[in-house]
């Protein structure tokens, strides 16, 4: 295969190529911007759908998937490679995550994997080769997709060879062809990678290693690790034997996220002529809020902030208030009806930040 060379400020650096999908990935340095980059070389069968994929993934950058820099054209303008950031660190599949100690890591880096996929199915690209071997903890402590080599749209794709890993691969994977990529998917295979990293080793899904049926549902991840009840549930979800029943992938994002900020959220309200008043966080107790048109209790589980009783005319954003409501990041709470006196009362959460 004839390569296209990349620009002239791109140099080669002597040091060992890797293994890619589709390819060759060779480390070259940028001379201008004095950096090491990784260039993907691709064979002139796989470069149009490489090229779509580069472009999908462009429209919407993540920082958990590896950064694309540019791409190289041969002389007709077909694709020839593609330049990427070159990552240092260890692999996912080498970090040890199973002791209690390292749980919050643990949910950290499960979390950006999650959130990366999740930007994938975003511009509609299925991943569908998801393992621990693919994704790359920086030196900066950072976990980042990579190797799209098997990558496709998720949306009226199709495929007669079942190319994946045993153990991650969905059960639509072992069934008649042509087999439809879906999304789900790549849901099933972190499912798979929330064992392997939080247990260790892989539920048994069939001889072989190829899923059958009567091995579902498989048994619950809180069999083997104690985790939280929200990502029990979830986890377990992904790995439901019809497809349809699997969580999006942005959902599982969110219930890890959630787990992370878990009780480090704080809230106030901000009373006419007064300092903001804190709302509590302790467990079990309530903010109460009286005025001459209404009352308002609000609690806090760790997770949000709930009303847990209202008497008289309360309202939320000119909604009325409801127990069991979850109170948002911002809202304005009303005490008293049209026509009437009305008190408003500013409602402000934070979002903690988790630094990765």
């Amino acid at each position: 295969m004839s390569l296209s060379p990349p620009p002239d400020r791109y140099q080669k650096s002597g040091k060992a190529a890797l293994s890619g999908g589709y390819g060759q990935v060779e480390i070259w340095h940028d001379t201008s911007l004095a950096r090491d980059v990784a260039i993907k070389w691709t064979a002139p069968e796989n470069a149009k759908q490489l090229l779509n994929e580069v472009r999908a993934l462009s429209q919407r950058p993540s920082p958990y998937i590896v950064e694309i820099y540019d791409i190289v054209l041969d002389q007709v303008g077909n694709l020839s490679a593609v330049i990427l950031e070159y990552l240092t660190g260890q692999g996912f599949e080498v970090v040890d995550l199973k002791p209690d100690e390292a749980r919050h890591q643990a949910l950290k880096l499960l979390y950006q994997m999650a959130q990366g996929l999740a930007d994938l199915h975003a511009v509609d690209l299925v991943h569908r080769d998801v393992k621990p071997a693919n994704a790359v903890c920086t030196s900066d402590g950072r976990l980042k997709l990579v190797d799209f080599g098997l990558s496709s749209p998720g949306t009226g794709a199709v495929t007669v060879e079942a190319k994946g890993t045993m153990g991650y691969a969905a059960p639509e994977f072992f069934g008649p062809k042509p087999i439809p990529i879906t999304a789900a998917m790549d849901v099933y295979s972190f499912g798979m990678v929330c064992w392997k990293k939080l247990t260790g080793k892989l539920p048994k899904v069939g001889e072989f290693g190829i899923p059958d049926s009567t091995s579902y549902p498989l048994p619950s991840i809180e069999t083997k690790v104690s985790l939280p009840a929200t990502l029990v549930k979830i986890i377990d979800q992904c790995l439901a034997w019809p497809s349809e029943d699997r969580p999006e992938m942005q959902a599982v994002a969110d219930a890890l996220m959630a787990e992370l900020t878990f009780g480090k959220h704080t809230a106030c309200v901000l009373l006419a002529g007064k300092p903001p008043y804190a709302v509590t966080t302790a467990a079990g107790k309530v903010s109460s809020l009286k005025t001459p048109n209404g009352e308002l209790d609000i609690g806090y589980d760790g997770y949000k902030f709930t009303i847990k009783r209202v008497q008289g005319n309360v309202y939320v954003n000119n909604a009325i208030a409801k127990v069991g409501q979850h109170l948002h990041l911002g809202c304005l709470l009303t005490f008293g009806g049209p026509g009437s006196s009305r008190q408003f009362i500013p409602f402000r959460q934070s979002s903690p930040e988790i630094v990765f």
